[in-house]
C-alpha cells in the first residue's frame, strides 16, 4: 500500500507538471494564432498597396507616351515630362520594396505555421498524457479492469527525462515567442513602408499634376496670344486687300480719261506742218 500511495503521489505531481506545460503551450498557441491572423491582415494590406500602384503606373506611362505625339516646338523636355519620369521611377522602386517585404512576410508566415504545428503536436501529446495519467491516478485495488501484464515492469518506453521533457516544451514556447516578435516587427515594417510609399506617391503625383496644370495654362495663354496676333494680322491683311481694291478702282477710274488723252494726242499727230506747234496744250495733256 505504501508503494501505491507513493506512485499515486508521483502521478499527481506529474499531472500537475503536465497541466502546467499544457496550459503554457495552449496560451502560447493562442497568442501565435492571433499574431498570425494580424500578419495575414498585413499581407492583404501590402498586396493591396502593390495592386494600387499598378493603375497609376500605367496612367503615368500612358501620359508620357501620349506626350510624344506633340508637334513642332511643343515637343520639349519640360517640367511635366521630368515629373512623369520621376513619378514612374518612384512607382517602380516602391513596387520593388513592397515585393521584397512581401517575400519576407511569406517566409515569416511559413515560420509561424511551423511553430504553430510544433505547439499543436506538443499540446495533443500532453492532452493524451494527461488523460492516461489521470486514469492511472484514479486506479486503486477496487478499480475495474485491473490485471496482470507479464514483464511490464521490465519494459521502458521512455525517450526523455523529466528535465529534457520540460526543456522541450520550453524550447517550443520560446521559439514561438521569437517568431511572434519577428512577426510583430514585420507588421510594423509593413505599416511604415505602406504609409511611407503612400506619402511619396501622393507627393510625386501632386507635383506632376501641378506641373501639367501649369503647362496647360501656359499653353492656353500662348494660344490666346497667337490667336490675338493672328486676328491682328488678318485685320491687316483685310485692310491691305481693301486698299488694293481701292487702288484698282482708282486705276480703273483713270482708264477712260487716259484713253481720251491718248486718243487726242494720237489724233493731233496727224496735223500738217505749221499746226504742229501748239506746245502749251500738248504739255497739259502730258501732265494729265
Amino acid at each position: 500500500m505504501g508503494g501505491q500511495r507513493e506512485s499515486g503521489r508521483r502521478l499527481g505531481e506529474r499531472i500537475t507538471d503536465t497541466t502546467f506545460w499544457r496550459n503554457e503551450v495552449r496560451t502560447e498557441l493562442e497568442k501565435l494564432l492571433t499574431e498570425s491572423a494580424l500578419l495575414q491582415d498585413s499581407r492583404r494590406s501590402i498586396q493591396k498597396a502593390m495592386n494600387d500602384i499598378e493603375g497609376p503606373l500605367h496612367i503615368a506611362q500612358e501620359c508620357l507616351y501620349q506626350r510624344e505625339n506633340r508637334l513642332g516646338n511643343d515637343l520639349v523636355h519640360d517640367a511635366p515630362e521630368q515629373n512623369l519620369l520621376i513619378e514612374i521611377e518612384l512607382y517602380r522602386n516602391s513596387l520593388e520594396k513592397l515585393k521584397s517585404l512581401f517575400s519576407k512576410m511569406e517566409a515569416q508566415m511559413k515560420n509561424n505555421r511551423a511553430a504553430q504545428h510544433e505547439l499543436e503536436l506538443d499540446m495533443v501529446s500532453k492532452e493524451s498524457a494527461l488523460g492516461i495519467d489521470n486514469m492511472c491516478h484514479q486506479l486503486n485495488n477496487f478499480s475495474k479492469g485491473i490485471s496482470y501484464y507479464g514483464g511490464i515492469e521490465k519494459y521502458d518506453p521512455t525517450v526523455s527525462t523529466q528535465l529534457t521533457w520540460a526543456e522541450n516544451s520550453n524550447r517550443l514556447v520560446q521559439r514561438s515567442q521569437e517568431e511572434r516578435r519577428k512577426s510583430s516587427q514585420m507588421r510594423s515594417d509593413v505599416e511604415n513602408l505602406v504609409n511611407g510609399v503612400a506619402i511619396e506617391i501622393w507627393d510625386a503625383w501632386s507635383k506632376t499634376n501641378n506641373a501639367l496644370a501649369r503647362r496647360a495654362a501656359e499653353t492656353l495663354e500662348a494660344k490666346s496670344k497667337l490667336q490675338m496676333h493672328l486676328h491682328k494680322i488678318q485685320q491687316e491683311i483685310f485692310s491691305i486687300e481693301k486698299n488694293i481694291e481701292l487702288l484698282k478702282k482708282a486705276i480703273q477710274d483713270k482708264t477712260n480719261p487716259m484713253k481720251v488723252a491718248h486718243t487726242r494726242l494720237e489724233a493731233r499727230t496727224h496735223r500738217k506742218q505749221i499746226e504742229l506747234v501748239e506746245i502749251l496744250l500738248k504739255i497739259g495733256w502730258y501732265t494729265k
